[in-house]
């Protein structure tokens, strides 16, 4: 079975037209638009399915390929928005073109690896004023600590070594940006160092547009990944 197209004037038989409707009925319908000569052209990203105010109830399928963005209004829905994966050392990882009050919250997946360091740090809008505070709390192999903090140059979550941070920040303009995190640090094989913690950026008033990562050294080798997420 397959979909015929038809010209003016153009005689068709029962069983054309037939098979024409079982072939949109089995969802294997592309989108046309009328060509020249009453012909049938596919077209690319021109139609509609539903609308705003005439929304399709409920969509099943195995898989959906998008190529654009997600609008909704659930606001447990994530959107990836931005994403690297460095080819080489950097002492910095930079994301621009942000949104704060767009989105509201940021989820942030780091995949570090250090090519040495000491603690490593988050500044909003290149923020380095000491407009931050942090508590840090992380376990070892052989010890317990905290690390209370104010006037801070920069937001601080601790990696060590390989590791993998998890980050969420409040991001809407009005009130201080609160994050939270966890870190796992790894190295040989082992489990080296866990730790948790959170702060603040005390600026209510400027949009969050950029994000910046450092470690305070030597920066971050070949095959660390940061990923974003944005939540309206």
């Amino acid at each position: 079975m397959s979909f015929t197209s038809f010209s003016n004037a153009q005689t068709l038989t029962a069983s054309d037209m037939n098979d024409n409707f079982l072939f949109i009925a089995d969802g294997n319908r592309l989108p046309y638009t009328q060509g020249a000569a009453g012909t049938l052209t596919a077209v690319d990203d021109t139609y509609d399915l539903g609308g705003s105010t005439t929304a399709w109830h409920t969509v099943y399928c195995d898989n959906l390929n998008i190529s654009g963005t997600i609008s909704t209004t659930n606001k447990s829905m994530w959107s990836k928005i931005a994403s690297t994966t460095l080819s080489a050392t950097a002492a910095l990882i930079t994301f621009s073109g942000l949104d704060g009050d767009l989105y509201k919250q940021f989820r942030i997946m780091f995949r570090g690896i250090w090519v040495a360091g000491s603690v490593d740090k988050m500044t909003f809008n290149a923020d380095s004023t000491g407009n931050y505070t942090s508590n840090i709390f992380w376990a070892s192999t052989t010890s317990f600590q905290d690390s209370v903090n104010q006037s801070l140059t920069a937001a601080r979550f601790w990696g060590l070594n390989s590791f993998l941070a998890n980050i969420l920040i409040d991001t809407a303009t009005g009130k201080g940006r609160r994050y939270i995190y966890d870190a796992t640090s790894v190295a040989a094989g082992a489990v080296t160092n866990i730790s948790f913690g959170g702060g603040v950026w005390y600026d209510a008033v400027n949009n969050i547009t950029s994000i910046e990562f450092s470690n305070g050294s030597t920066g971050y080798a070949a095959g660390t990944e940061v990923k974003i997420w944005g939540r309206v």
